[in-house]
């Protein structure tokens, strides 16, 4: 049974129930903003109930140790201080550059249609700009040689991070069967995540007018080559290996395991300058100077040596990317926000986990744990205040979108949501029909829910069923590294908070409280806020 509490109530009576029955209030934000804590309802008092335990539970604070906190995680899919970058500037094709009179350095635009480059494996070198620090925020051309050619995709190698041999001593050096493979399996999929998601963009960015960039073929710029698609020509996407970040070591990793960056999708400084002959732009758009000019995305060495698998779902994860740029931004000129592109990706993994051949310990399942235990610290958002707040965005944003996949129609959702007219939540409620506050209860209802078949079921193609509530068994590999970790990870069900807490509700964020037992066939409850937030809503759960 379940009723929606309404704000101006003060206490609530249930009549005709069975006694042993375990009581709830979820509670949920279907807004944008968070709603502070002294204005969200709680637990008082109670008659015709054995109450659970007081509110003991406490949240995580920016000064959390991130160390402390991801002890025991090297070797875990997400596990460690692996994430994916998220570039901190969106360029849309109406993109304004402060400052810059722009104009061509000389004649017509260029235009290598007629000059790729032969795709030869160990002999064709390209110079590629990468970035040179952890931030991803500076650049430096490196020289790369071509490692592995597939169908749809090049796979180069920065030529410092290559090993001719397997038994290098260097974990940050990967050899040509890891170039070789990571080519097969992108070529694997890659005919599936389009047919669902939609496809990358041939056209690229091309001349700017002093106002905005106009587009063109891509192989005007890029000269990576081509492949036939349905009878029409299509550019190759590009895979670079090298130490993201400059951060590795000969004997350990370093944090970003892969990236997608639109900057890519533009002409670089040296085709295009303003009249004086600097580079153009500023702030956020000078990284502009170093695009690549053409269909990139990155992956570390390290990574691609020691995890291997583990990278075969970040192909998948960063190739949805460079797809939502093309669905969502070149085409429509819309912007999604950082949390529903991960989502996303996150989804794209989860469709591939079986054609990959990945255990549920080496796909986005994994990170479930992290949501179970810390999820009213985080909305449906991306929260990048501390590197805590920045993974646990990642575990809630899929948890969510797991749930929604499983219980809204799979794939089909899933290409409504890539595709649509929309982005962020708006885009959630056109795909599915339904408000966000509609969905958010319902999600709290499945968390609580011990009934495997009511809540992450598999009742879509292709997605594997997800029990909350045994996650022990589902992911084995996690559990044995991390079972002692319960301040950060939970394995038996979500963290029920006591029938008192007041916690702050997250943008689309929720929080599940256990009230208890009832012991009579009739129990009043008594609230303890008498000033509620307008926009919080409270549902009284009996199961």
């Amino acid at each position: 049974m379940t009723y929606e509490i309404p704000a101006d109530v003060s206490s609530v009576t249930v009549s005709g129930v069975n006694t042993n029955k375990n009581i709830y209030l979820t509670k949920t934000n279907p807004t944008g903003i968070t709603l502070p804590a002294n204005l969200t309802q709680s637990v008082a008092t109670a008659s015709g109930v054995t109450l659970g335990n007081a509110e003991q539970y406490s949240t995580k604070n920016n000064g959390v140790n991130w160390t402390d906190i991801l002890i025991g995680l090297i070797g875990i899919l997400f596990g460690g201080n692996v994430h994916h970058f998220v570039p901190p500037a969106n360029f849309s094709s109406t993109v304004q550059i402060p400052g810059a009179r722009m104009a061509r350095l000389a004649g017509n635009p260029p235009d290598r249609s007629n000059s790729q480059l032969p795709l030869n494996v160990g002999i064709t070198k390209k110079n590629l700009y990468v970035d040179n620090d952890a931030n991803i925020s500076t650049f430096v051309q490196k020289p790369t040689t071509l490692r592995a050619v597939g169908t749809y995709c090049n796979v180069w190698v920065v030529d410092d991070y290559y090993s001719s041999s397997s038994s290098s001593n260097s974990l940050n050096k990967v050899d040509s069967n890891i170039c070789t493979e990571f080519a097969k399996k992108f070529d694997s999929f890659y005919k599936t995540i389009t047919g669902i998601f939609g496809d990358e963009s041939d056209l690229i960015y091309y001349y700017y007018n002093g106002n905005s960039f106009s587009t063109a073929a891509m192989e005007k710029l890029s000269e990576t080559g081509t492949f036939q698609d349905n009878g029409k020509k299509r550019n190759k996407i590009n895979i670079v290996i090298y130490d993201i970040g400059n951060d590795s070591t000969s004997s350990s990793g370093g944090g970003v395991v892969g990236y997608f960056y639109a900057k890519d999708y533009y002409p670089n400084g040296t085709d295009i300058r303003n009249i004086t002959g600097s580079s153009y732009g500023s702030g956020d758009e000078r990284i502009l100077n170093y695009s690549n000019e053409g269909k990139y995305f990155y992956i570390d060495s390290y990574y691609a040596n020691t995890e291997t698998t583990m990278t075969y779902s970040t192909l998948a994860h960063e190739f949805q990317h460079m797809i939502n740029w093309n669905q969502k931004t070149m085409l429509q000129n819309l912007e999604p926000s950082a949390a529903f592109n991960e989502m996303l990706s996150m989804l794209c993994e989860d469709i591939m986990q079986s054609t990959l051949n990945l255990d549920n310990d080496d796909s986005p399942i994994a990170r479930l744990p992290m949501f179970s235990r810390c999820y009213m610290d985080c909305g449906l958002e991306y929260r990048e205040d501390s590197s805590y707040y920045t993974i646990l965005s990642y575990a809630d944003n899929y948890a969510f979108g797991a749930w929604l996949v499983r219980n809204y129609g799979g794939r089909s959702l899933v290409s409504k949501l890539s595709r649509n007219a929309a982005v962020d939540t708006a885009s959630i409620e056109m795909a599915s029909g339904t408000s966000m506050q509609e969905l958010l209860k319902l999600f709290t209802f499945a968390c609580i829910d011990k009934n495997v078949s009511k809540s992450f079921n598999n009742n879509s193609e292709a997605f594997t069923a997800i029990d909350l509530w045994n996650l022990k068994n589902e992911l084995s590999k996690t559990y044995n590294q991390l079972a002692s970790r319960t301040n950060y990870y939970k394995f038996d069900g979500p963290q029920l908070l006591g029938y008192d807490a007041k916690y702050a509700l997250r943008p689309y964020g929720i929080n599940l409280l256990k009230v208890g037992t009832s012991n009579s066939n009739s129990f009043t409850l008594n609230f303890g806020t008498t000033t509620v937030a307008s926009d919080e809503h409270v549902y009284l759960v009996i199961d």
